[in-house]
C-alpha cells in the first residue's frame, strides 16, 4: 500500500482543486522555496491521518481555510488516494482507497470511497493498515527530531513503550486491579457473618406459630379452589349454551343480513336503473332535439351542395362547349395559316426576283448616268484647258484623287460586307433563343397548370383534415368525460375496500413503479396481489377476509431483491403509501397435517390457485379451519391446535382468543375489490382508446402540417413559376424586338454595301476613261467613238429609266400583296396562340371543376348517409318505450321496498337477540377469566376427595377464616424470612469461597500480564538497539551507537547481563543514547555533546529503527535533512533509497543530495498567495534548489 495521489482544495495556501501525483511507490522528493507551500502540503497529510488533528474547534477549522486576495473560502477538503493492490486496508477489495476530509466553520466529515464514515471508524481503520500509535513516526516533523534527542530518558522510555505496544498490557492490568479492589474489601467484612447468624436464631423461635397458621391457610386455599372450580364449570356450561345460541342466531342474522344486502342491492340496482332510465329519457329527448337540429342542418347543407353541384355541372358543360368550339377554331386556323403560307411563298419569290432585278437596273442606270456626265465633261474640256499638257496634268491629278477614292471605297465596302455577315449571323442565334424561350414558356405554363391543380387538391385535403380533427376532438371529449366518471367511481371503490388510505396509495405507487420497469422484468418477477391469485366461493368471502385481513393486498414477488428494487424506486420517486411484499424465495413451505372432520375443513382446500403460489397461500390460510358454528370451532381449536373460523367470520385462535363474528353493515372487501378491478379494467380500456384517439389526432395533425407545408411550397412554386413565365414572356418580346432591329440593320447595311459597290465600279470606269483620254489629243469635239458611246449611253439611260419605273411599280404592288398576306398570317398565328392559351385554361378549369365535382358528390353522399343515420337514430330514440320501462322499474322498486321492511323487522329482532347474547357471552367470559385468574392466584393444591356442596364449602370457609383471624397478629412472613435468611447464609459462604478463588486467580493473571509487558519491552528494546546501531552505521560509516536501559537500583548495562524474570516493568526508569562518530566505542558521547546535525542523524536512526520493529507502509519527511552536512545528507538519501524498495518515502527538502537517489520529483511555487505543486523533472528540481 502507498499514497498514489493527493487532492487539495481550499486548504491553507492551496486554492485548488489541485491533484498532486501520481506518487512513486518508492522515493519522492518535493522541492521549493521557503514559504511556497511545502509545509502546507505536509500539514494536509497530517490533517487527514493524524489523530491530533481530529478534534478541532470552529476557530481552528476556520484557520485551515484558504484566504487569498479575496475572502476566505467557505470550506476545504484534502483527499488521499491509496493504492491498495496488496489489500492492506481490510474489508474492501478495491485497488484504490480514497479517504477525504472536508471541514468548514460548522462542518467536519470524513468520506471513505465517497461514503460517510465517522472519526471513530477511521481511527479503527488506520491500525489495520499499519498506521497505528505503535509507530507514530510515519509522519516526521522537524520538531520531532529535536524531541527525540533533546527529550529526557523517561520520555524515550515512553516512546519505546509505544513502539512495543504495551499499552494493552497496562490497560488489562489496571482493569483487573480496579475490579479486584472491591472484592478484597468485601472479603474483610466479618460483621456480615454475625448479622446473618443472629437473624437466623430469631426466625427459628417464631417458626412453631407459623406452622399452625400455614395449615389453616392451606385449608382455606383448598376450599376457595373447590368453590372456584364449581363456578368455573357453571360459567363454562352457561358460556357454551350462550355461544351455541349465538352461533345459531348469528347464522340467522347473517342470512337476514345477506337477504337484506341482496334486497338492498336489488333496490340499488333498480334505483340505478330508474336513474339511468331517467338519464336515458333526458338524453333521448336531448338527442332527439340535437338530431332534429343536425338533420335540418344537414338538409340545408345537402341543398347547398346540390346547388353547387348543378353550378359545377353547368360550368363544366359550358367549358366543354367552349373547348370544342376553340378546338374547331384552332383546326380552321391551322388550315387557314397553311393556305396563307402557301399563298405567300410565290409572292415572296416573285418579290425577291423583282427586287434583285430592280437593284441591277438601278446599278446600271447609275453607271450610265456617270458615263454620260464624264463624256459631257470630256466634250467641254477644250474650253477648260489651253493645251494637252495642262489637261494631262489635271487628268493625272484627278486620277490620283480617284485612286484615293477607290482605296477608301474598297475599305468601306469590305467593312460593310463584314458587318453584313455579322448581322446576318445574329439572326439564327436570336431565332434559336426565341424558340428555346417559347418552349420554356410553354413548359412553365404546363407547370403552372399542374401546380394549380395540385394546390386545389391540397386545399381540399386540408378541409378533410379539419373535419377529421373536429370529429376526433369530439370523440376525445366524450372519452375524457367517461374517464372522469370512471375515476370518480374508482375513488368510491377505493373507499368501499375498507382498508387504510396508506394501503390504497401503496397500490397506486406500486403500479406506477411497475409501469417504469421493463415488461419482461415485471412478468418474470411480479405476480400481483394475494387477492388476485386465488378464487373461492362467495360464501367464504367473510372467512377469507377475517383470516387474511390486509394481507389480501400484499404484493407477491419472485424474490426479495425485486421487492427491494420496487421499494428503492418508490423512495427515489418519493411515492406515498404502505407496501408489503411476500417473496416466494423467502417463504419456507411445510406440509400441514389436517384432520378428517366434516365440521372443521381446512380453508385452503376451498381455494383455487396455481401451484407456484402454494407456499404464499399456505403461509396465510394454511393454519385455519372453517367450521359451521362457533361451538364446532371451539372444539376444533382444543383438538387440533389450529386457528378456526366460522362462515360468519367469528375467529378463535389456537391460543383461545375469540374475535370477529357478526358486523353491522359489513361489506365484503373481495366483492369491493372485484368491482374496483372491473372499474380499473374499464379505465385501462378507455385510456387505451383515448391513447388511440390521441395517436390518430397526432397522425392527422402531422398530415395536416405536412399538407400545409406542401400548400406553402406549391404556392411558392406557383408564384415563382408565374414570375418565371412573366420574365420569359418579357424576354421573348425583347429578343423579338432585337431580331427586328437586326433585320433592319441587315437591310440598311446591305443598301450601303451596294451603294459603295456601284460607286466603286463608276470610279474605276472614270479612271479607265481618263487613262484612255491621256492617250488622245486635246480636241474641240468628241471623237467618233466617244460620240457613238455618248449616243448609246443616252439611249441606255432612257431605256433603263423606263424599265426602272416599270419595276418600281411592280415592286410596290408585290410589296402590298406580300404585306397583306404576312399581316393575315401573323394575326391568325396570334389568334391561334391566344386560343391555345384559352384552351389550356379551359382544360385546367375543367380539371378543377371535375375534382370539385367529385368532392361535392362525395360530400353529398356523406351527408345522405349522415341523414340516413340520423333518421335511424331518431327512430331508435323511443322515448315512449323508455317511459314504460321506467314505470315498470318504479313498480318493482316499490315491491322490493316492502320486502325490505319485512326483512328489516326480522333483522332488528335478531340483532337485538344477538346483542343480548353478546353481552351475556362477554359477561360469562369475564366471570370465567375471573375464576381462572383466581385459580391461577391460588395455585396448585393437594386434591382430596371432598364430597361437599357449595353451601357446605362456604360454611367451612367461614370457620377457617375465623381461625385465621385469631392468629392475625403473628408474623406471617416468618417462614419466608427464615428460608431467605438460611439461603442467604449458604449463598454468602459459597460466594466468600468463590471470591477467594477469584482473587487468587486475578493476582496470578496480573503477574502474567506484568511479566508479558516486561518481556515485550525488553524484546523491543533489544530489537531497537540492534536496528539503531545498524542504521546509524549506514548513516555514519565507521560510527557506532547503542541504547542504554536505565533500571531502578541497577547500573546501566546491556540486557544480555540481566534476566528478564528478575526485572519488573515498573523498574525501568528511562532510555539513554550513546553514539560515536568513529570506530572507537570508548569515545561514545552523550547527546548533549553533539551538534544539531549530529543530533538529527541520531534521531533519524532512532525513527528508522522503530520502523524495523513495527512496519509502516510509507513515511512523510518534512525537511529532515535540513541540519545535516553534505556528506551525511548523501548517506541519509542513500539509506532512504535502499529502504524505498519496500516502503514509500515522500520527503520535502531544499538540499540537492536527495535528488540523486529519488524516483519522482515535485516542485512547489506560490503566486498571488496561492501555492501550486506539480510533477517536474530531475533537472527542473535541481534548478529549483540552485535558485
Amino acid at each position: 500500500m502507498y499514497i498514489e495521489k493527493i487532492v487539495i482544495e481550499g486548504f491553507r495556501s492551496y486554492q485548488g482543486p489541485i491533484t498532486i501525483g501520481p506518487f512513486h511507490p518508492g522515493y519522492n522528493v518535493i522541492v521549493g522555496r521557503n514559504g511556497s507551500g511545502k509545509s502546507s502540503f505536509f500539514e494536509a497529510i497530517q490533517f487527514v491521518l493524524c489523530e491530533e488533528y481530529h478534534k478541532l474547534s470552529p476557530e481552528e477549522r476556520t484557520s485551515f481555510l484558504h484566504e487569498g486576495t479575496s475572502s476566505r473560502v467557505p470550506s476545504c477538503f484534502v483527499e488521499i488516494i491509496f493504492n491498495n493492490s496488496d489489500n492492506q486496508f481490510p474489508g474492501d477489495s478495491k485497488e484504490k482507497i480514497a479517504i477525504r476530509r472536508t471541514i468548514g466553520p460548522k462542518q467536519d466529515q470524513f468520506l471513505l470511497n465517497k461514503k460517510r464514515i465517522t472519526k471513530e471508524e477511521i481511527l479503527k481503520l488506520f491500525p489495520s493498515a499499519g498506521l497505528s500509535a505503535r509507530n507514530p513516526y510515519y509522519i516526521i516533523k522537524q520538531r520531532q527530531l529535536l524531541e527525540i534527542v533533546n527529550g529526557t530518558d523517561d520520555m524515550r522510555l515512553e516512546q519505546l513503550k509505544e513502539i512495543a505496544g504495551v499499552s494493552s498490557f497496562e490497560n488489562q492490568y489496571q482493569e483487573m486491579k480496579t475490579l479486584l479492589h472491591p472484592t478484597v474489601f468485601y472479603l474483610t467484612r466479618d460483621d456480615l457473618f454475625e448479622n446473618v447468624n443472629r437473624c437466623l436464631r430469631q426466625k427459628e423461635a417464631e417458626e412453631q406459630d407459623m406452622k399452625q397458621y400455614a395449615e389453616l391457610k392451606k385449608q382455606r386455599r383448598l376450599v376457595e379452589f373447590l368453590l372456584s372450580e364449581m363456578e368455573l364449570k357453571k360459567f363454562t356450561s352457561l358460556l357454551t349454551k350462550a355461544q351455541r345460541r349465538y352461533s345459531e342466531q348469528s347464522a340467522q342474522l347473517i342470512q337476514a343480513q345477506k337477504n337484506l344486502n341482496e334486497v338492498e342491492e336489488e333496490i340499488s340496482k333498480l334505483a340505478g336503473k330508474i336513474n339511468g332510465t331517467k338519464k336515458e329519457i333526458d338524453l333521448a329527448k336531448f338527442n332527439f332535439r340535437e338530431l332534429i337540429t343536425k338533420r335540418e342542418k344537414f338538409l340545408i347543407n345537402q341543398k347547398n351542395w346540390k346547388i353547387n353541384l348543378e353550378r359545377l355541372l353547368e360550368n363544366i358543360s359550358k367549358d366543354r362547349e367552349a373547348q370544342e368550339k376553340i378546338e374547331a377554331e384552332l383546326e380552321q386556323l391551322a388550315e387557314d395559316i397553311d393556305n396563307r403560307n402557301a399563298e405567300l411563298i410565290p409572292i415572296k419569290a416573285k418579290f425577291e426576283a423583282q427586287e434583285a432585278e430592280n437593284k441591277k437596273v438601278t446599278h446600271n442606270f447609275a453607271v450610265a448616268e456617270k458615263l454620260q456626265k464624264e463624256l459631257i465633261l470630256k466634250k467641254h474640256r477644250k474650253k477648260l484647258f489651253k493645251n494637252k499638257e495642262e489637261r494631262d496634268t489635271w487628268i493625272k491629278e484627278h486620277m490620283q484623287l480617284l485612286d484615293k477614292k477607290i482605296t477608301e471605297s474598297e475599305k468601306y465596302k469590305a467593312q460593310y460586307e463584314k458587318e453584313l455577315e455579322v448581322e446576318k449571323g445574329k439572326k439564327p442565334e436570336f431565332k434559336n433563343k426565341i424558340q428555346e424561350l417559347e418552349d420554356h414558356f410553354k413548359s412553365q405554363l404546363t407547370s403552372i397548370i399542374n401546380y394549380e391543380r395540385s394546390l386545389y387538391e391540397r386545399k381540399n385535403k386540408r378541409s378533410q383534415h379539419q373535419k377529421q380533427r373536429k370529429d376526433l376532438f369530439e370523440k376525445k371529449n366524450i372519452l375524457e368525460e367517461e374517464l372522469n366518471d370512471l375515476n370518480h367511481e374508482l375513488k368510491k371503490a377505493d373507499q368501499a375496500l375498507g382498508v387504510s388510505k396508506d394501503v390504497i396509495m401503496g397500490l397506486y405507487s406500486v403500479a406506477k413503479v411497475l409501469d417504469s420497469f421493463k415488461q419482461h422484468e415485471v412478468e418474470d418477477n411480479y405476480h400481483g396481489m394475494v387477492v388476485d391469485n386465488f378464487s373461492a366461493s362467495e360464501d367464504l368471502n367473510t372467512a377469507i377476509e377475517m383470516t387474511a385481513g390486509n394481507r389480501l393486498f400484499y404484493n407477491i414477488v419472485e424474490s426479495d431483491e425485486f421487492g427491494m428494487k420496487i421499494l428503492e424506486e418508490m423512495n427515489e420517486k418519493k411515492l406515498p403509501g404502505v407496501v408489503n411484499f411476500l417473496a416466494i424465495n423467502r417463504i419456507n413451505f411445510k406440509e400441514q397435517n389436517y384432520p378428517a372432520d366434516d365440521d372443521a375443513r381446512p380453508l385452503i382446500f376451498s381455494l383455487q390457485f396455481e401451484d407456484k403460489f402454494e407456499a404464499v397461500i399456505n403461509s396465510i390460510f394454511g393454519k385455519t379451519l372453517v367450521c359451521k358454528n362457533l361451538e364446532c370451532a371451539s372444539n376444533a381449536v382444543d383438538r387440533y391446535k389450529l386457528n378456526c373460523i366460522t362462515l360468519s367470520g367469528a375467529k378463535i385462535s389456537k391460543s383461545g382468543d375469540v374475535a370477529g363474528g357478526y358486523k353491522k353493515n359489513y361489506k365484503s372487501m373481495i366483492v369491493a375489490y372485484k368491482a374496483r378491478s372491473k372499474i380499473l379494467e374499464k379505465i385501462r380500456e378507455t385510456e387505451e382508446e383515448l391513447k388511440g384517439i390521441e395517436e390518430e389526432f397526432k397522425r392527422v395533425e402531422k398530415e395536416t402540417n405536412e399538407n400545409l407545408t406542401e400548400i406553402t411550397k406549391l404556392e411558392v412554386k406557383l408564384i415563382k413559376a408565374n414570375d418565371i413565365q412573366k420574365n420569359v414572356g418579357e424576354e421573348i418580346e425583347r429578343l423579338r424586338e432585337q431580331l427586328r432591329d437586326v433585320e433592319g440593320n441587315c437591310e440598311e447595311t446591305e443598301k450601303i454595301f451596294n451603294d459603295f459597290a456601284t460607286d466603286l465600279e463608276i470610279v474605276r470606269g472614270n479612271k479607265g476613261n481618263l487613262e484612255n483620254e491621256l492617250q488622245q489629243d486635246l480636241l474641240s469635239q468628241l471623237s467618233d467613238e466617244d460620240q457613238r458611246q455618248f449616243q448609246e449611253v443616252n439611249d441606255l439611260i432612257v431605256e433603263l429609266s423606263c424599265e426602272k419605273k416599270k419595276l418600281v411599280d411592280q415592286l410596290i404592288d408585290l410589296s402590298s400583296e406580300k404585306y397583306r398576306v404576312e399581316k393575315l398570317v401573323k394575326k391568325e398565328i396570334f389568334k391561334k396562340k391566344k386560343l391555345e392559351e384559352r384552351l389550356e385554361e379551359l382544360k385546367v378549369g375543367i380539371d378543377k371543376f371535375n375534382v370539385e365535382l367529385r368532392m361535392t358528390k362525395e360530400e353529398i353522399e356523406e351527408i345522405k348517409n349522415k341523414i340516413k343515420e340520423i333518421n335511424k337514430r331518431i327512430d331508435e330514440e323511443k322515448i315512449t318505450d323508455l317511459v314504460k320501462v321506467k314505470i315498470k322499474f318504479e313498480e318493482d322498486l316499490k315491491k322490493k321496498l316492502e320486502i325490505k321492511e319485512e326483512i328489516l323487522e326480522n333483522f332488528r329482532a335478531l340483532n337485538y337477540s344477538v346483542e343480548e347474547l353478546e353481552a351475556k357471552i362477554k359477561n360469562y367470559q369475564e366471570e370465567l377469566a375471573s375464576q381462572k385468574e383466581k385459580l391461577n392466584t391460588l395455585g396448585p393444591v393437594a386434591r382430596r376427595d371432598v364430597q361437599m356442596s357449595c353451601r357446605e364449602l362456604n360454611e367451612r370457609l367461614k370457620e377457617v377464616n375465623a381461625s385465621l383471624k385469631a392468629l392475625e397478629n403473628i408474623n406471617i412472613d416468618v417462614l419466608h424470612q427464615f428460608e431467605m435468611v438460611t439461603e442467604c447464609s449458604e449463598d454468602f459462604k459459597e460466594t466468600h469461597e468463590k471470591l477467594l478463588e477469584d482473587v487468587e486467580a486475578a493476582r496470578e493473571l496480573m503477574q502474567i500480564v506484568s511479566e508479558n509487558k516486561t518481556e515485550k519491552i525488553c524484546s523491543t528494546f533489544q530489537d531497537m538497539d540492534k536496528h539503531f546501531n545498524r542504521i546509524f552505521k549506514k548513516l555514519v560509516p565507521g560510527g557506532s551507537a547503542k541504547l542504554i536501559m536505565k533500571i531502578e537500583g541497577e547500573e546501566d548495562r546491556y540486557f544480555e547481563d540481566i534476566s528478564v524474570q528478575v526485572i519488573e516493568a515498573g523498574n525501568f526508569t528511562g532510555v539513554d543514547i550513546e553514539v560515536s562518530f568513529n570506530e572507537s566505542y570508548e569515545e561514545c558521547q552523550v547527546l548533549e555533546q553533539f551538534s544539531s546535525g549530529q543530533k538529527s542523524l541520531v534521531a533519524l536512526a532512532f525513527i528508522l529503527a522503530a520502523q524495523k520493529c513495527h512496519f509502516t507502509p510509507f513515511y512523510v519527511l518534512d525537511e529532515s535533512d535540513y541540519a545535516l552536512d553534505p556528506e551525511h545528507r548523501r548517506s541519509f538519501a542513500k539509506l532512504i533509497a535502499s529502504l524505498s524498495n519496500k516502503i514509500q518515502f515522500i520527503s520535502t527538502t531544499f538540499r540537492p543530495e536527495q535528488l540523486t537517489y529519488a524516483n519522482e520529483f515535485f516542485g512547489v511555487q506560490i503566486r498571488n498567495k496561492v501555492s501550486y505543486l506539480q510533477k517536474i523533472s530531475k533537472k527542473e528540481a535541481a534548478a529549483f534548489i540552485e535558485n
